[in-house]
């Protein structure tokens, strides 16, 4: 039997994966979602007798209220292994930290960027703000706030055991709303350092 294994809950799929099944190229479906699916995607993959893993509870009762025989809710991260405390870690400044996707505005970017241009300046001076990572990074950036070149996975950790304090200022947008942010699970598995001065968690 054919497996399909699908991370994506977009509306734009549906066509393609109406395709597929209509072309028997894959018999089974089994689907990993990060997000909270439209009731039209929810019912477009019920023909396919979808078996779903969910990142939380919410995201997965729609799929259970709909008759899916297998839903189960699971959250883990890549290479968590890898993701530990520093075993010393010294700044002139205070290092505020946003993780993830920056391109998508629903990850609030903009919003840190915005309540760093209303620090004192004395207060700003000891501080840098590290925006990780974009696609396009924007310019014209306030003094001290750095906005970072995609990262890869594997650059993730030993880049936050540098940070002081993670920032998750994600909001709703109409068209995605942040669920549980895998960059607050990368920033408690521990990877800021675990003296007390300098393990602080926003």
């Amino acid at each position: 039997m054919t497996f399909l294994f699908l991370a994506n809950v977009g509306n734009g799929l549906i066509p393609f994966l109406q395709l597929l099944r209509w072309r028997r190229v894959a018999r089974k479906l089994v689907l990993l979602a990060h997000r909270e699916a439209s009731p039209r995607f929810v019912r477009a993959l019920r023909r396919w007798t979808a078996s779903v893993v969910c990142v939380n509870e919410k995201i997965a009762e729609p799929f259970r209220e709909a008759g899916y025989p297998q839903v189960a809710v699971d959250y883990g991260i890549m290479d968590g292994d890898r993701f530990f405390p520093a075993e010393k870690h010294e700044s002139e400044r205070v290092r505020f930290v946003v993780l993830g996707a920056l391109d998508n505005a629903w990850k609030g970017g903009d919003t840190a960027i915005e309540a760093f241009r209303c620090l004192p300046d004395a207060l700003a001076a000891r501080c840098e703000l590290h925006l990780a990572s974009y696609m396009r990074p924007p310019s014209d950036l306030p003094a001290n706030v750095i906005a970072h070149p995609w990262m890869p996975l594997g650059e993730i950790p030993e880049f936050l055991r540098g940070m002081d304090v993670m920032l998750c200022p994600s909001r709703d947008e109409v068209v995605m709303r942040e669920t549980f942010s895998q960059a607050i699970v990368q920033g408690c598995s521990p990877a800021f350092p675990s003296s007390p001065a300098n393990s602080r968690f926003l």
